[in-house]
C-alpha cells in the first residue's frame, strides 16, 4: 500500500486528479481501470469536474465510489444481498427478546412500548459488528451481568443475553440474505480476502480519517490484493485516529504544518434568524459564491436560511438532510393522527378536528374538480361556525352535524358567488364528503400498518396531484420519502398483524425520529450549501459555518440510554471520544482550505459557542500573545414595528355605515370610549383577533359557561318569584355537575378538575349571597332588546342584552338589572359627577368609564316608564352586588341623573361617532387598556 500525504489546505481533489493524470500517462482519455474510492459521494462529482478541465477533450472516468458504495461493492461481489428495513429489524428483535427471556420485554410487552428498546438494542448490535467484537468478549459480558451490573434489572437481563441476540439475529438476516449497515461491514471484512479485482488495475482510496475495525480489516484484504494508493490529509496534530492507522498498517503517516491560514471572522448572533440576517450579508459581499460553501450545522434551520438568500442569489446547490418531523407535511398526519386519538365513537374533538382540516394543504386541495377557493372558503366556514363554538354546546362535534349544517353551505356559497364562482349545493355537499373521507373516516378502522401506510398513500398521492406539495422541491422530496417509508411498511413482515391505533401512530412516529431526507443537488454550480460531513474532501476559498454552538459542533451522543457507558468501555467502544476527535478533523481541515472564514453562532442564555470556536480563538491569542484576538462581532438585530396610520378620516361610505346600518352596543360605546382607533378596527373594519385553538381553556369559556349555566338554572322561574331552599340548592348543584361534564368534562383537560372546583365555589358563595337578599319576580334571562336612540339629526339603532331582570312589588314597582361579571367591577361611575365636565370623549371616560348600566336602564325605561329602575354588577368572584345607584337613592333622583349625564353622554359619544370631522385616533392615555388591545401591532 503506497502512502501519500496530502496538507492542510492543499487542494486535496487537485492533488488526485495530477496523480490520476501522471499514472496515466500517454492515455490520458481513459481511467476506466483505476477505481477511486473517497470518504463520501460528493468529491467524486467535483474531481470529475477536475479532470474535464485539465483533459479538455472527452474521457473515460475512473470508477467512483463512497468509501460506505465501496464496502457494499466488495460483499455483493461474493455475496448477493437486500438491506434489510429498520421496521422489519425491531420488529424481529422485539420477537427475539419475546421469545428468548420473558424479563427482556417486562413492562414493554407490546411491539409500540418496546420500539424504542429495539432501536437501540439494534445500534448495539451495529457497533458490535462495525468493531468486530468477538462472541468470547460477549460471553464474559453475560458473566458480569449474571453477577449483575449497577444498572436496572431489565438492563442486566439485556446484557446476559446480547451474546444470544446478537447470534440469533445474524442468523435470521444471513438466512434471509438481508443485512444491516453493521453486517454488511462484518461480512465485507471476512470475505475481502478472497475477493478477485480483475476490474482493476490499481484501487486510489481518499480522504478517509475514522475506521472501524471491520473497515480496517478490510483496507488490508483489499491492499495485499491489489495494488492499493492511499491519499490522506494530515496537519501537525497528534490525531488518535491515525496512530492506530500507523499501528494497524505498519505505515508513517507524515504530518504537515497548514499551508494557508484563513482570514476568520467571528460573529454572535440572538437566534438563528438573526443568523440567517448576518449570513446574507456575508454573501452579499462576496463576487464569487460558486468558490463559496455555507455549512448548516442544523439541519431544521435550512428553511430559515434559504428564505433569506432566495431573493440574493439566482443559483445555489443545497446538499444536506433535512429532518421530516420538521416538515409542515408531518405535521399534517400528526394532526390526522390526533383526530383520531381524541375520537370519542363518532364524535370529534373540535380542536383536533380544525387542526387537520385547516393545515394549508388541505385547504388547498381540488377537490370534485372545482377550484381551489371553493375548498379553502368551505374550510373557512366550517371553522367560523366551530370556533368561538356558536350554538355549538360540545367540544366534540359529529362529521354527520357538520354536513347537515345549512349555514355553512349557504355562507360558503355566497361567498364564492361574490368571487363570481357559482357552486350546486350538491357539490359543495361532495366536496366536504370527500374532504372527511380524506382525513377522518378513512382512519377510524385502520388496525394494521397495511391499512396505515394504504391511507397515509392515498393522501400524499392526491395532495401531489391535486395540492400544493407538487409546487415546492423540498414538500415534494419529503413526500417522496415518506412513500418510500410506506413501501417498507406494506412489505414489512407485520404489516397485515393488528394493532391498537395507539400502537400504530407510536410506532410510526418513533420510526421518523432522526429520519433525513437526503437533498443531493449539482455541487457544480453556484453557492453550495451543505451539511457537515457533506464537505469530506473538498475545499472552498469562502467557508462560512451556520450555527456553530456547543452542543452542534460537536454533536456528542453522550447518554447512552440503555447500554451503560462501563460496559462499552469494557467492549473497546469508545464511540463519544472518536467522534469528537472526527468532527474536530474535518472541521480543521475544511477551516484550513479556505482563504476567508466566517463563524456564526448564537449567543443567549441557552447557548454558547462551540468548544471548536473557544479554541481557534485560544490558540490566536496565545499566538499573538494578547487577549481580545479574534473577539466575535455582536450582531444587533433592531425590529420595527410599523403601525398604521396616526389617524382615520371617516368616508361618505363609513359614515352611511355608522349612520343608517350599524347597530351600538355598550360594548361598541365602550371600546369608542375608550380608543376611537380600535372601534374603527374591531367595528368598522370588523376585524377580530384570530382565536387560538388550543387545549387550555380560556377566560371568555368559562364566563360563557356560567353565563349560560345560571339562563338554564333560572329559566324556569320566569314570571314569578323563586325561593331559595334545600330543593333549589341541591338541584342548582346536580345541574352544575351536568353541564360542566358536557362543555368541559369530555375532553378530559388536566386542569378540569381544579377549575369545577374553583366554579362550584364561587356559585356555593353566589347562592349563599341570593338566600340573604330579597328575591324579585325575575322578568327577563339573557334578553336582547333593540331600539333607536334620537338625537337631533340621527335616530342610532341601539341594542342591549340583559343578564337577568327582577320586578318588586312596590309603589312605585322597582325593577333591578343584574349583570354578572366573572372578572373586573371597576367600570361604575364616580360618585359626584357635574354634567359641565363631560363636554368631552376623555372626561366622559373618566368620570362614567362604561355606557353598559346607563343603557340597560335607559332600555327598561321605555318598557316600564312608570317603574323605579337600578342596575347592579354581580361580582361572582366577590359574590356581592355593586350597584350603579344607591338602593336608596329616590327614583326622581336617577332619572334627573340619567336625562342630565348618562343620557346626553351617550348622545355625545354617538355624534361623535358620526361626526366626520372627528376623526378615528388612538387613545394612549391607558397603558393596561393599550396592552390587552388585539390591534396593539397596528397602533401607531
Amino acid at each position: 500500500m503506497h502512502v501519500h500525504t496530502v496538507a492542510f489546505g492543499e487542494d486535496f481533489l487537485e492533488f488526485v486528479a495530477d496523480f490520476l493524470l501522471q499514472r496515466a500517462g500517454a492515455s490520458q482519455n481513459d481511467f476506466s481501470r483505476v477505481g477511486v474510492v473517497f470518504s463520501g459521494k460528493r468529491p467524486a462529482l467535483f474531481l470529475k469536474k477536475k479532470l474535464a478541465s485539465k483533459i479538455k477533450t472527452p474521457f473515460m472516468p475512473p470508477k467512483l465510489f463512497s468509501w460506505e458504495e465501496f464496502i457494499e461493492y466488495i460483499l455483493k461481489k461474493d455475496h448477493p444481498y437486500s438491506f434489510l428495513h429498520q421496521l422489519d429489524a425491531s420488529f424481529f428483535i422485539y420477537q427475539l427478546a419475546r421469545s428468548l427471556d420473558s424479563s427482556l420485554i417486562q413492562g414493554r410487552s407490546s411491539f409500540a412500548q418496546f420500539f424504542p428498546w429495539s432501536r437501540q438494542i439494534l445500534t448495539f448490535i451495529e457497533q458490535l459488528d462495525l468493531e468486530d467484537i468477538a462472541s468470547d468478549k460477549l460471553t464474559a459480558l453475560n458473566k458480569i451481568a449474571g453477577i449483575g451490573f449497577d444498572v436496572p434489572e431489565e438492563i442486566n437481563s439485556l446484557l446476559k443475553n446480547i451474546f444470544l441476540l446478537r447470534e440469533k439475529f445474524h442468523e435470521h438476516l444471513i438466512a434471509g440474505k438481508s443485512y444491516t449497515r453493521g453486517l454488511i461491514y462484518l461480512l465485507a471484512s471476512r470475505f475481502a480476502s478472497r475477493i478477485r479485482w480483475d476490474e482493476f488495475d490499481c484501487l486510489i482510496i481518499c480522504g478517509l480519517f475514522y475506521l472501524h475495525r471491520s473497515e480496517m480489516n478490510i483496507l488490508k484484504a483489499v491492499a495485499s490484493q491489489k495494488e492499493t494508493y492511499l491519499f490522506l490529509q494530515n496537519n501537525n496534530y497528534s490525531w488518535q485516529s491515525f496512530a492506530k492507522w500507523e499501528e494497524s498498517f505498519h505505515i508513517k503517516i507524515a504530518s504537515h504544518s497548514p499551508l494557508l491560514h484563513p482570514h476568520i471572522s467571528i460573529y454572535a448572533a440572538a437566534d438563528i434568524h438573526a443568523q440567517a440576517l448576518v449570513l446574507r450579508q456575508i454573501l452579499s459581499e462576496i463576487k464569487r459564491p460558486e468558490k463559496t460553501a455555507v455549512v448548516v450545522l442544523e439541519p431544521e434551520n435550512l428553511v430559515v436560511f434559504l428564505s433569506h438568500i432566495a431573493s440574493l442569489l439566482k443559483e445555489f446547490n443545497v446538499s444536506l438532510g433535512f429532518p421530516i418531523k420538521r416538515s409542515p407535511l408531518y405535521t399534517l398526519i400528526r394532526n390526522i393522527f390526533d383526530a383520531q386519538l381524541s375520537r370519542r365513537q363518532s364524535l370529534y374533538y373540535i380542536k383536533d378536528y380544525l387542526n387537520a382540516l385547516r393545515h394549508p394543504y388541505c385547504k388547498n386541495i381540488r377537490l370534485n374538480n372545482r377550484e381551489v377557493s371553493v375548498t379553502r372558503i368551505l374550510v373557512h366556514k366550517i371553522e367560523e361556525f366551530l370556533w368561538p363554538r356558536e350554538g355549538v354546546s360540545s367540544l366534540f362535534i359529529s362529521l354527520a352535524a357538520v354536513e347537515k349544517e345549512e349555514r355553512i353551505e349557504e355562507e360558503t356559497m355566497a361567498t364564492l358567488r361574490s368571487l363570481g364562482i357559482e357552486i350546486k349545493k350538491s357539490e359543495l355537499q361532495e366536496c366536504l364528503r370527500q374532504l372527511h373521507s380524506l382525513l377522518f373516516l378513512n382512519w377510524e378502522k385502520v388496525n394494521s400498518f397495511s391499512d396505515l401506510a394504504a391511507n397515509l398513500k392515498v393522501l400524499l398521492e392526491l395532495l401531489i396531484e391535486k395540492g400544493l406539495i407538487g409546487l415546492y422541491g423540498l414538500h415534494l422530496k419529503v413526500a417522496d420519502d415518506l412513500l418510500a417509508l410506506l413501501d417498507e411498511l406494506q412489505r414489512s413482515e407485520f404489516s397485515q398483524e393488528e394493532f391498537g391505533f395507539s400502537e400504530l401512530t407510536k410506532v410510526f412516529n418513533d420510526s421518523l425520529e432522526g429520519r433525513m431526507v437526503a437533498f443531493s443537488g449539482s455541487p457544480l454550480r453556484g453557492l453550495q450549501v451543505l451539511g457537515f460531513f457533506e464537505t469530506r474532501d473538498l475545499s472552498f476559498e469562502n467557508v462560512i459555518f451556520m450555527g456553530i454552538n456547543e452542543g452542534v459542533l460537536p454533536e456528542l451522543n453522550i447518554h447512552q440510554p440503555l447500554i451503560p457507558r462501563e460496559v462499552m468501555l469494557a467492549l473497546g467502544l469508545e464511540r463519544v471520544k472518536s467522534e469528537e476527535e472526527i468532527q474536530r478533523y474535518h472541521f480543521r481541515r475544511l477551516l484550513a482550505g479556505a482563504k476567508r472564514a466566517c463563524l456564526v453562532f448564537s449567543e443567549n442564555k441557552e447557548k454558547a459557542k462551540s468548544r471548536f470556536l473557544e479554541e481557534i480563538i485560544w490558540e490566536q491569542e496565545r499566538k499573538e500573545k494578547r487577549l481580545g484576538v479574534l473577539s466575535p462581532f455582536h450582531i444587533k438585530t433592531n425590529i420595527e414595528i410599523r403601525g398604521g396610520k396616526e389617524r382615520i378620516v371617516k368616508t361618505s361610505s363609513i359614515l352611511q355605515y355608522l349612520r343608517e346600518s350599524f347597530v351600538y352596543s355598550a360594548t361598541a360605546l365602550d371600546t369608542y370610549l375608550h380608543c376611537p382607533l380600535r372601534f374603527y378596527y374591531a367595528y368598522v373594519l370588523r376585524l377580530r383577533e384570530k382565536e387560538d385553538i388550543s387545549g387550555d381553556l380560556e377566560h371568555s369559556q368559562i364566563g360563557n359557561f356560567i353565563h349560560s349555566f345560571l339562563q338554564k338554572v333560572f329559566w324556569p322561574y320566569r314570571g314569578c318569584r323563586w325561593k331559595m331552599d334545600a330543593g333549589f340548592k341541591k338541584s342548582f348543584f346536580r345541574m352544575l355537575d351536568e353541564e360542566f361534564e358536557k362543555t368541559f368534562g369530555q375532553k378530559g383537560h388536566s386542569d378540569a378538575f381544579l377549575l369545577k372546583d374553583v366554579i362550584s365555589f364561587r356559585l356555593g358563595k353566589f347562592i349563599e349571597q341570593e338566600a340573604k337578599r330579597l328575591q324579585g319576580e325575575i322578568l327577563f334571562l339573557e334578553e336582547e332588546f333593540r331600539f333607536s336612540f334620537p338625537s337631533p339629526h340621527f335616530d342610532f339603532q341601539c341594542v342591549a342584552k340583559l343578564d337577568r331582570a327582577e320586578k318588586f312589588s312596590s309603589h312605585p314597582e322597582k325593577i333591578l338589572i343584574i349583570d354578572y361579571k366573572t372578572g373586573s367591577t371597576d367600570i361604575l361611575p364616580l360618585k359626584k359627577i357635574d354634567a359641565r365636565e363631560l363636554g368631552n370623549r376623555k372626561a366622559i371616560r373618566n368620570k362614567i368609564k362604561s355606557f353598559q348600566l346607563p343603557l340597560y336602564i335607559m332600555v327598561l325605561k321605555k318598557e316600564f316608564p312608570a317603574a323605579d329602575i337600578n342596575a347592579a354588577l354581580y361580582s361572582l368572584k366577590e359574590a356581592h352586588l355593586d350597584y350603579f345607584f344607591p338602593p336608596q337613592t329616590p327614583s326622581l333622583t336617577k332619572e334627573e341623573s340619567m336625562n342630565t349625564l348618562f343620557i346626553p353622554a351617550i348622545r355625545l359619544i354617538l355624534e361623535e361617532i358620526v361626526n366626520p370631522d372627528k376623526y378615528f385616533e388612538p387613545d394612549k392615555d391607558d397603558i393596561t387598556y393599550c396592552s390587552h388591545c388585539p390591534f396593539v401591532y397596528m397602533c401607531p
